[in-house]
């Protein structure tokens, strides 16, 4: 982890509750410290192992320097970091391009919709991950109060091989800590699809405006006590491999939500 992603608030993601930590095998733990192995990478890719998803590559690294690249020592600072801080959360409402038809190498847009869940405003920094393929790719994220959703878009292109493909996000924080849902892009890769040309572009991001409009009508929109909000959010970048954002969406304004009055 950089020394300028280390949050000196409280602002930060918590694992597990404390009692996963004593729930990790010891025999495990004392197998590995057992292995002798002085390979960097080696340790960071047992460290995330032992600890979960919610570990990312960069924070398994700067746990393990700070530690001297001792994995025992490492999980046990870690557990002891992150215990008591405050705990993010964010749900997956539609993934609205889920398994497209496309042909080989060529771009497009992925949409997801997604909620903060929880009771606690996201920080400031927060991410979208891109955490398999293996990546260094970050989109970034709008703040989110709780009960707040937005879109998120990233252009991605798609692989030369044919068939299905798939790759996996985590959303994160500033400190590089895993929270949510996971968020996956999936597609079929197919010679025989419909050509995608610049032209069509408009429509192409006409329709998804209006499939989220639909679907905010529709299936998210609180039927409680609960108050959503739609916060737009501009087009970011992603890859399959990782590719520069050809053109801007234009966002339609939020669709009207519950009344100021409503209570939460």
């Amino acid at each position: 982890m950089d020394v300028d992603e280390i949050c000196n608030d409280s602002s930060r993601s918590s694992p597990e509750p404390r009692g996963a930590q004593d729930d990790i095998d010891q025999t495990l733990l004392q197998s590995f410290s057992c292995l002798g192995t002085t390979d960097h990478e080696e340790l960071i890719s047992q460290l995330q192992q032992i600890i979960g998803q919610q570990i990312s590559y960069t924070t398994a690294k700067f746990f393990l320097d700070m530690n001297n690249w001792n994995l025992h020592a490492a999980v046990g600072c870690y557990f002891d970091y992150y215990t008591g801080l405050k705990t993010f959360s964010m749900k997956v409402l539609v993934n609205v391009t889920d398994l497209i038809k496309i042909r080989p190498n060529t771009n497009y847009v992925q949409t997801w919709l997604v909620l903060n869940d929880g009771d606690e405003t996201w920080p400031e920094g927060c991410y979208l991950h891109l955490v398999s393929p293996a990546e260094k790719t970050r989109v970034p994220v709008k703040r989110l109060k709780p009960g707040e959703s937005t879109r998120i878009d990233v252009w991605l292109m798609s692989p030369v091989q044919l068939g299905v493909h798939q790759n996996k996000w985590r959303m994160s924080t500033p400190c590089g800590m895993f929270y949510g849902d996971t968020l996956w892009a999936m597609l079929e890769v197919d010679e025989n699809a419909p050509d995608v040309r610049a032209e069509d572009a408009a429509a192409q991001t006409k329709e998804i405006e209006e499939r989220l409009q639909n679907l905010w009508s529709n299936e998210t929109r609180p039927t409680t006590e609960s108050r959503m909000e739609l916060v737009p959010h501009q087009s970011n970048y992603g890859q399959w491999p990782n590719i520069p954002a050809t053109q801007a969406i234009a966002l339609p304004p939020p669709p009207p939500g519950p009344s100021e009055d409503t209570e939460m």
